[in-house]
């Protein structure tokens, strides 16, 4: 899956208190941003299937540069 960024202009207080409460949901903002928008047009695929597989996209990630770095100490 393809992603692209989105640049809003909020009210400073208005951005923390988002955070804050999406926090304290056990979410990022852009979780709860990308299920606002998915709702809003209408996305039959379920935003939590898309928070996994950016989570998978992360962790393999991870999971890459781990195994590079071990396989250059392995060279060395």
């Amino acid at each position: 899956m393809k992603t692209s960024n989105l640049t809003i202009r909020i009210p400073l207080e208005l951005k923390e208190a988002f955070k804050k409460k999406a926090e304290n949901e056990g979410k990022n903002a852009s979780e709860v941003l990308m299920q606002f928008i998915s709702e809003y047009v209408d996305i039959r695929k379920p935003v939590e299937q898309i928070a996994l597989e950016k989570r998978v996209e992360r962790i393999e990630s991870i999971l890459e540069k781990k195994l590079e770095a071990s396989l250059g100490e392995l060279a060395a």
